[in-house]
């Protein structure tokens, strides 16, 4: 569950695009994720969340109990396969058909990580494609700058310039105090 959830949900990939650029974009499908998480174990922060996760997955699972009448109720587990879906459901089971197991953890990281390294490229391309007009722009002007002043010199506007003024607020400083 740490890597599953905290990590791809919490973790540092995912609080830049979810903090960061995923906003940037007008998406707030991961903050509303986060509040979803939050709600339902009825915490504040991811850390509190760590602590009570197990407790809230069990009542959870009680909650649903409780609700469900027996004979509706199927407690399942994936590694039973067909065999008990399908008696539960009253329909034959599959011979031919393996039984599908999805969601398995090592394969929902690399979903989540593609998705994310997919969205950071969107955000590199996107980004450089609204920066680089700028970029082109300010160096052309500080290109015409330079070849137009050839006998500019960077100094002249320095830290000796700087200290002429504040020598001279200094002084009409002290002529108004006097």
């Amino acid at each position: 569950m740490d890597e599953a959830i905290f990590k791809t949900t919490w973790g540092l990939r995912a609080d830049l695009i979810i903090d960061f650029l995923g906003p940037a974009w007008g998406l707030n499908g991961g903050r509303t994720l986060r509040k979803i998480l939050l709600g339902f174990y009825g915490v504040r922060n991811v850390k509190e969340m760590r602590e009570v996760a197990k407790d809230r997955y069990r009542k959870h699972y009680a909650e649903v109990r409780a609700a469900v009448p027996k004979d509706r109720l199927l407690e399942f587990k994936l590694e039973d396969g067909w065999a008990p879906l399908c008696e539960f459901l009253g329909k034959d089971v599959p011979g031919s058909v393996e039984f599908p197991v999805a969601n398995q953890r090592k394969e929902h990281l690399e979903r989540v990580r593609t998705k994310q390294n997919r969205f950071f490229k969107l955000a590199l391309f996107t980004g450089l494609r609204k920066v680089m007009p700028w970029a082109f722009g300010l160096g052309v002007v500080a290109g015409g700058v330079y070849f137009a002043k050839p006998n500019w010199k960077p100094s002249r506007f320095g830290l000796d310039e700087l200290n002429r003024v504040f020598e001279t607020i200094l002084k009409d400083a002290q002529l108004q105090l006097k």
